[in-house]
């Protein structure tokens, strides 16, 4: 489990906004999965998943008709964005290809890396680079993954990407939070290969809601 650093403040100024959210955090823990596990999805999406084919995790362009999706990776520790990058990047789907272009792998995953919040706004602001999905840290100084969430969520046009947040800090209330903001899933540090590889549901998801 990585270690959660206080900088200039902000885990500290994050946590604090929580008290209001006390008694909500009751009404939906039976709806939230137990954070150590590695995944929390929120309540609205999870009988839609119940409807979703289950070989669809092997052959999912099927579902998607395209053959990649782009993810906008925003972590502010170095390292980590670049494991994760990494992980990202590996992940592939050998099981079965609707549409296969060649005999070779290929990755699933295209990244796009911002090493800040404000740095992640920008490339989101600019409607020319095209985002399936972003996964984003939630404690990072001045411009937070929460804080980067809510931009999304107010954006005419961004706010049809998914928004997937990830933390070594799983307390029911950050996750709460996070999914009352608009986040459609809660990755627990460290991150799992097998976690990532199921993305794609996300966006299958969001495109089938429209």
């Amino acid at each position: 489990m990585m270690e959660m650093r206080n900088t200039n403040g902000v885990v500290a100024e994050e946590l604090g906004t929580l008290e209001g959210d006390d008694l909500k955090v009751d009404k939906i823990a039976q709806n939230v999965k137990d954070c150590h596990v590695g995944v929390v999805q929120a309540p609205a999406v999870l009988q839609i998943q119940q409807q979703q084919p289950q070989s669809a995790s092997g052959c999912w362009e099927r579902f998607l008709h395209q053959a990649s999706i782009k993810v906008l990776l925003v972590e502010n520790d170095d390292s980590t964005r670049h494991v994760v990058a990494a992980l990202l990047r590996n992940c592939r789907y050998e099981e079965c290809f609707a549409f296969e272009l060649s005999s070779e792998l290929h990755s699933v995953f295209p990244v796009i890396e911002a090493a800040s919040g404000l740095q992640a706004w920008k490339i989101l602001e600019d409607l020319t680079n095209h985002i399936d999905l972003v996964l984003t840290e939630v404690f990072m100084p001045c411009f937070s993954g929460i804080f980067l969430l809510s931009k999304i969520m107010s954006h005419k046009t961004r706010k049809n990407v998914p928004v997937i947040m990830m933390s070594s800090h799983d307390s029911i209330g950050i996750v709460f939070k996070c999914l009352s903001k608009g986040a459609v899933d809660f990755l627990v540090k460290p991150i799992r290969k097998n976690e990532l590889k199921n993305l794609w549901q996300h966006v299958w998801r969001r495109c089938h809601s429209w």
